[in-house]
C-alpha cells in the first residue's frame, strides 16, 4: 500500500517539492511516500488458508499439526481466504523469493488436489511416463521407417531361443528379420 507522511526521518522517497511548499524549508517533519508493508499480504492470506484448511483432514500426524498450528499462530493478523473464493494471483519476484518453497503446495491445496501421505502408500495427482519404454518406441519407429527401402521387417522385442549347452532364451531390443526370418541381423 502506498503511503505518503510527514515524519521525523527519511522513509522511502523524499518529496522534495511538497517538502518546500509546506514546510517552508524547515529540516522536520520530511515529507515522504513510500510502500508500507503489513502481514495481510496476498502470499501469507495464501499460506495461511492452506494451514487452516489442512488442519481440518483428520489423520495429520500429530508432528505435522503442530507445526501448521505454529504457521496459524504466526500469521494471526491474516485474514483467512473464504472458500470458493478466487486465490489471489502472485507473481514471483526478489521481494516473495521467500516464499518460493511454499506458495506451489499452498496453491494445490486451494485447488483442492492436495496430496495425501499414507503409511504404505502415496496418493497424488498426477501422471507417469516411463521414458525408456517412450524411447524405445520413437527408436523402433525410427529404425522401421528407415529399413523399409531395404526390406524385411523390424521387430521389437523379439523372442527367440537358441541351444547353447541347454536353452537360453534371450530377447534382443530389435532384430530385423530379412526373407520371412530366413535371414537375421540382430542389433
Amino acid at each position: 500500500m502506498r503511503r505518503t507522511d510527514a515524519l521525523p526521518l527519511v522513509r522511502g522517497r523524499w518529496r522534495i517539492g511538497d517538502q518546500l511548499t509546506r514546510r517552508g524549508g524547515q529540516p522536520l517533519p520530511v515529507e515522504v511516500s513510500f510502500d508500507n508493508y503489513g502481514e495481510d499480504i496476498a502470499e501469507n492470506r495464501i499460506v495461511l488458508t492452506a494451514a487452516v484448511r489442512l488442519l481440518r483432514l483428520p489423520g495429520v500426524p500429530a508432528d505435522v499439526v503442530g507445526r501448521l498450528r505454529r504457521v496459524v499462530r504466526m500469521l494471526d493478523e491474516v485474514t483467512v481466504i473464504p472458500v470458493n473464493a478466487p486465490v489471489p494471483a502472485v507473481r514471483s519476484d526478489r521481494r516473495n523469493a521467500r516464499y518460493s518453497a511454499v506458495l506451489p503446495p499452498a496453491s494445490l491445496v486451494l485447488s483442492g488436489a492436495s496430496i495425501e501421505q499414507r503409511a504404505g502408500s502415496l496418493v497424488g495427482a498426477g501422471f507417469l511416463v516411463d521414458m525408456w519404454s517412450v524411447f524405445e518406441d520413437f527408436v523402433t519407429v525410427a529404425l522401421r521407417e528407415a529399413f523399409r527401402p531395404h526390406g524385411g521387417e523390424l521387430v521389437a522385442q523379439y523372442v527367440s531361443t537358441f541351444h547353447v549347452e541347454g536353452t537360453v532364451k534371450i530377447a534382443p531390443d530389435l532384430v530385423w528379420l530379412v526373407d520371412g526370418g530366413s535371414g537375421r541381423a540382430s542389433t
